[in-house]
């Protein structure tokens, strides 16, 4: 059985094993990397580094995590196991509780007119940050790069920027000159189509793509090679293939999908979520890989049996998707874990990537026709325009 890293043959499927920082050391963490390859076949993971700023200098974070990147890659020579690295946070997830850095940075001011823990990407020493910590993990060489989902401007229900620096870029584009407070009333009684909304949504959205930008050129001033991909954040789908582009830069762009279901749900759950994953495909069909989010959330063994992840898996890949993004690392390494959604399976998700397409030349028979209404709505075309 093959299990692709660089899908581009036919038929080949590509799983990424996302691991966190565990306690046991490089050592160890390598040690069960090696052994869920020999148990799954996934010859492929990505050390989740949680890399928004805390402390002061901030850098000093960064430098401990490719110290320890530098270590795990050290741990996997001769082993088959590709290093790569999953920036998990840098604009930061705004959890509850999340360390806040010191450092005299914006962070990013919701509709509501809170200030949060995340970091505006318009700052220019965040930027600048970001641009160092990104240029000294590529000179780790890792294997790859994934970006989370951090990298948006909705985060849950509340739209973001109405920073200061966001709140000029929005006055010198329409012409206006207004306060912040007038600028969160006039979104929140814009209607669709009003043009004071739009002109707000290309400030918001050129923001993150000029951030994109700024990560993939700080790969390429290392090495242009790196492959770079990125993983949707809910509401900003309607932008996630061209960040998943401008990060990927020369190479073969890939994008995790946003379609997860977390924790044991009930079963009336399943349809509509692989309606919603095949949606997901037909709306970025010019993404060449995209990968299934089979990973849950807490992210420990329990969170989800292995029946369940294998139905999403096979699920994802039955509606067109070819590889998934996974947490099969258990830090106890102990035996009986997710591993076994692979062990398991052996060779069937190349075998169901081959009856995908073997049959009609495409996704199962009749499985876009469900979704060809949204073509007009979600088309990638039309979300271009605001980007200009």
């Amino acid at each position: 059985m093959e299990v692709c890293q660089t899908p581009s043959k036919e038929h080949t499927v590509r799983f990424i094993n996302i691991v966190g920082i565990l306690s046991i050391g490089a050592e160890c963490m390598a040690k069960e990397a090696r052994r869920v390859r020999e148990v799954t076949g996934v010859d492929e993971v990505a050390l989740s580094l949680t890399l928004h700023p805390e402390g002061i200098p901030a850098i000093r974070k960064a430098e401990f995590y490719t110290e320890l990147f530098r270590q795990y890659r050290k741990a996997l020579e001769g082993s088959g196991v590709k290093a790569g690295i999953l920036l998990q946070s840098l604009i930061g997830h705004g959890w509850p509780g999340a360390p806040v850095s010191p450092e005299p940075w914006q962070h990013t001011v919701n509709i509501a007119g809170e200030t949060t823990l995340r970091m505006c990407p318009l700052d220019p020493g965040f930027r600048e940050y970001v641009r160092q910590t990104v240029r000294m993990l590529a000179r780790e060489r890792p294997y790859a790069f994934l970006v989370d989902d951090d990298i948006r401007l909705i985060n849950g229900v509340h739209l973001e920027c109405f920073c200061p620096r966001h709140l000029t870029r929005f006055n010198e584009l329409s012409g206006k000159n207004f306060s912040a407070d007038e600028l969160r009333e006039a979104v929140r009684n814009a209607r669709p189509g009003d043009p004071l909304l739009a002109c707000f949504e290309m400030v918001r959205r050129r923001s993150l793509l000029e951030f994109a930008d700024l990560i993939r050129g700080a790969i390429d001033a290392v090495d242009p090679s790196i492959p770079c991909g990125f993983c949707t954040a809910s509401w900003e789908s309607p932008i996630a293939g061209a960040f998943a582009k401008r990060l990927a830069g020369g190479n073969r762009p890939y994008l995790r999908i946003n379609n997860a279901l977390y924790l044991e749900r009930s079963a009336k759950d399943f349809p509509e979520k692989m309606s919603y994953t095949q949606m997901l495909r037909k709306f970025h069909e010019e993404i060449p890989d995209l990968l299934d989010e089979a990973d849950t959330f807490p992210q420990y063994r329990y969170s989800k049996s292995a029946l369940s992840m294998h139905a999403h898996i096979t699920g994802a890949i039955l509606n067109g998707l070819n590889g998934a993004k996974l947490w099969l690392t258990n830090p106890m390494a102990r035996s009986g874990d997710c591993a076994g959604v692979r062990a398991d399976s052996g060779a069937a998700p190349e075998l169901l990537s081959r009856t995908r397409t073997d049959h009609a030349g495409g996704p199962a028979a009749g499985a876009d026709r469900a979704v060809d209404a949204w073509g007009g709505k979600l088309a990638p075309a039309q979300t271009e325009q605001l980007l200009l």
